[in-house]
């Protein structure tokens, strides 16, 4: 739901355009299911850690995903974003959704097709200087936006 006047009158009656608000009404659940595939999150585990995953698909109770930095694969609770058992140990969940600035989203995808389809290297498991960036820039981003 937005707030706020997509169209107001100037003094001068010139129509400009407003930015609606957004209001964080929506519930937990409802956020969570806005997510589909291709979309970036982050949950934490138990101990604290980030868990930045990658969505790969969606089922009516399940959030399919895979942690970009490491390739294990998880099952989250699409109506509590928590981590399902069996997930090699993992437990904890999701922290937030919220979109990251281009750049960064499409950096993290860059590393996530590397590690996925590279041989374990020294060389190509070496991060990046905008992969290191994108990494410790998201911290704050996802910290300051729960869901």
């Amino acid at each position: 739901m937005l707030r706020g006047t997509l169209w107001s009158r100037a003094e001068n009656d010139v129509e400009i355009f407003r930015n609606p608000e957004p209001v964080e009404d929506r519930s937990r659940e409802e956020r969570l299911r806005a997510l589909i595939p291709g979309d970036i999150f982050e949950a934490r585990d138990d101990a604290g850690n980030p868990l930045t995953c990658l969505v790969e698909a969606i089922e009516e109770t399940e959030i399919f995903a895979h942690v970009i930095t490491t390739q294990v694969a998880l099952r989250f609770n699409r109506r509590t974003g928590e981590i399902l058992p069996n997930n090699m140990g993992y437990a904890g969940a999701i922290l937030s959704i919220e979109p990251l600035p281009a750049y960064t989203h499409n950096t993290l995808l860059s590393l996530d097709r590397r590690y996925r389809l590279a041989e374990r290297t020294a060389d190509s498991i070496r991060l990046r200087r905008s992969e290191i960036d994108a990494l410790t820039s998201i911290r704050a981003h996802f910290e300051t936006h729960p869901v």
